[in-house]
């Protein structure tokens, strides 16, 4: 079917009537009052529809991917569409509509018909040119449809079809310097344009003073690389560059974003590991949001801090919403209260804003958030450190991508000496694996100290000093910090309290240089089966010379892998008799295969005495004389080997 001639008396179109026809033309009577549901669906062939006078519903899908449909003409009786009338029509470009402007705003329509309403350029009739440009158009000669103005559309991208501005220009005149200024302004969500393409061609819309139209044309934003004012973006290497287009170009601001999608970096905020700042004034909506990890690796080094150049004077307060890694943000300027929203993004998810401190002002800065650069030996290290006056409590962090506390040559050198004597709470930052030396070495004050599982190294001076020995182990003169999540990092036991057996606490994770110092009487140490395989300090037995029995509270296998991992943690213990634990007895149904020693505890539920397993009664050496046997070949009565 190409054509349907349809008679003057009908004033319906049912359901359906001509669903997925190769109909290609059509007039519809003036007789005629609705379109049915579904009526036109999948017609491909269809190109144009003029709507009779008098017309007054189209139906629910009634025109459902008419893919090819291109123009269309309402009368002034329509009043109402169903929803998705229009829907995936995707090449609609122009509606002409026989009355006016107020009078098509009150056409009643339903959702998803966009196709028709906002995508297609809606042109209202005007038998007279009008005072102003805009979407006109006449009759014609012979009936022909005639616009007053040319038009140019703008759309987002080529793949997106929904225009977000449009413009008209005279065909007599052309372009004019207001055309061009208008184009030059665009926004769309949250983002200006780098330059226009046509929609069917790939290189650059020039546009000039004066240049004409002779049909209408649909413009393409690129965005390119531009994201504030004299700003652009690059990402390389992991890390996001936002900069000034020119070195000679005042700073300028960052674009707000509408959505938290709608940045040009979006796509790579899994992989973003840091984020560079240079003569940016102000940060936007959205700008740095849902930066971090998703993936199976330490989050802690990704996306964890950020630098604040003194040029900027404001920050969205959803600048970085959904930064869950991120925990530092640091302040080039002394005063961080003075850039607008900068102070209220403290403690947003971990997060904290940290001012710029210099050495000589360390003696007096006393409650607040700072940060500064400490250099040692020929590395320079950023630490930063929070007191709280009211709970005297110091937490101290940085490290950026090292995640480490430098070695301080004393105390004294450090920025926070002068809360010696009255800070009582420490807190090392969930991101930090090294304490150096000297770090909190003085600090008499300090009862509490708590740091995460993530600590793997522990100098032997870093607190020396402190004074938080916990009761439960005070006549061990056991020393130890007990972290956040409940596990211990074993710092030194004190030789002169301590006996001829140590036994080290469940979930202690973190065994620190000279934790054993001057032990030389220790004869016997249940080693905790909850220390990490890389958080033992090469040097942390070096004094146990006297040391028998090493009882490992757990299984062999997991014993073996200090060894695989790193073989120098342990070797200061190599002369020692190693057990492993075992709460049933393992020879009781042993043959002569069994070569380990074992050992459990006196009392499970105290675990406050390691007792041997008797060793087998078997003899497990391979060279050793055979059993004695009787006449018949047959082990005597009475046999060890029974």
């Amino acid at each position: 079917i190409d054509t349907v001639d349809l008679p003057n008396t009908l004033v319906h179109i049912g359901k359906s009537a001509f669903y997925q026809s190769s109909i290609s033309h059509m007039i519809f009577p003036d007789s005629l009052r609705t379109i049915g549901e579904a009526a036109f669906q999948d017609c491909l062939g269809l190109v144009h529809n003029t709507f009779n006078n008098g017309l007054q519903h189209i139906g629910k899908a009634a025109f459902y991917q008419c893919r090819n449909l291109k123009t269309m003409v309402f009368p002034v009786s329509l009043e109402s569409i169903g929803g998705s009338a229009f829907y995936q029509c995707t090449d609609i470009a122009s509606v002409y509509y026989l009355g006016t402007e107020a009078e098509y705003n009150l056409i009643k329509s339903y959702l998803d018909n966009f196709w028709a309403q906002e995508l297609a350029v809606t042109y209202f009739l005007s038998e007279e040119e009008p005072e102003e440009p805009g979407p006109y158009w006449y009759h014609g000669a012979k009936g022909s449809i005639e616009q007053w103005y040319n038009t140019i559309w703008y759309m987002a991208s080529a793949s997106e079809k929904t225009p977000f501005v449009r413009d008209y220009v005279s065909v007599a005149e052309g372009y004019n310097q207001a055309n061009i200024d208008f184009l030059n302004s665009i926004v769309y969500h949250g983002y200006k344009f780098d330059y226009f393409r046509l929609s069917t061609e790939n290189k650059r819309y020039v546009m000039n003073v004066g240049d004409k139209l002779t049909n209408d044309i649909r413009l393409v934003g690129i965005r390119g690389k531009l994201c504030g004012d004299n700003l652009k973006w690059e990402y390389r290497n992991n890390i996001l560059t936002i900069s000034k287009i020119d070195a000679s170009l005042p700073d300028g601001a960052m674009w707000d974003f509408e959505t938290l999608k709608d940045s040009p970096w979006y796509s790579n905020r899994q992989n973003i590991h840091r984020i560079i700042l240079s003569g940016v004034t102000y940060i936007g909506s959205y700008a740095f949001c849902d930066i971090k990890t998703t993936s199976v690796t330490d989050k802690y080094n990704d996306f964890t801090y950020i630098d604040i150049p003194t040029t900027v004077t404001e920050i969205n307060v959803n600048a970085f919403s959904g930064c869950d890694n991120l925990l530092y943000i640091y302040y080039a300027g002394t005063d961080a209260s003075v850039v607008t929203g900068l102070t209220s993004l403290n403690t947003i998810q971990n997060a904290n804003v940290y001012s710029s401190a210099a050495s000589s002002d360390f003696a007096t800065l006393g409650e607040g958030n700072y940060w500064t650069r400490i250099t040692s030996g020929s590395t320079t290290y950023r630490v930063c450190w929070m007191y709280d006056a009211d709970t005297k409590t110091l937490t101290v962090g940085g490290g950026d991508a090292s995640n480490t506390l430098p070695d301080f040559a004393s105390l004294s050198a450090t920025p926070w000496a002068s809360l010696a004597s009255e800070a009582q709470s420490i807190v090392i930052s969930e991101n930090i694996i090294r304490v150096g030396t000297h770090t909190f070495n003085g600090m008499s004050a300090a009862t509490s100290i708590k740091a995460s599982k993530r600590l793997r190294i522990i100098k032997e001076t870093s607190f020396t000093g402190t004074a938080f020995y916990n009761d439960a182990y005070a006549n061990e003169g056991a020393v130890y910090i007990p972290a956040a999540d409940g596990v211990f990092h074993l710092v030194r036991v004190n030789p002169e309290k301590i006996g001829t057996l140590y036994i080290i606490p469940e979930k202690t994770y973190t065994v620190a240089e000279g934790a054993f110092d001057g032990c030389v009487n220790l004869t016997a140490l249940v080693f905790s089966k909850d220390i990490a395989v890389d958080a033992i300090h090469s040097g942390a037995f070096k004094d146990l010379t006297s040391l028998v029995t090493l009882y490992y509270w757990g299984e062999k296998e997991s014993y073996l892998e200090y060894d695989k991992y790193n073989p120098v943690s342990l070797e200061d213990l190599a002369d020692a008799q190693v057990r492993f634990y075992s709460s049933s007895d393992p020879y009781a149904n042993a043959d002569d295969t069994v070569t380990d020693l074992y050992w459990h505890w006196n009392d499970p539920a105290a675990k406050d005495t390691p007792v041997d397993w008797p060793a087998p009664e078997i003899n497990n050496d391979p060279l050793a004389e055979e059993p004695p046997v009787d006449g018949s070949g047959e082990q005597g009565e009475g046999s060890d080997t029974e």
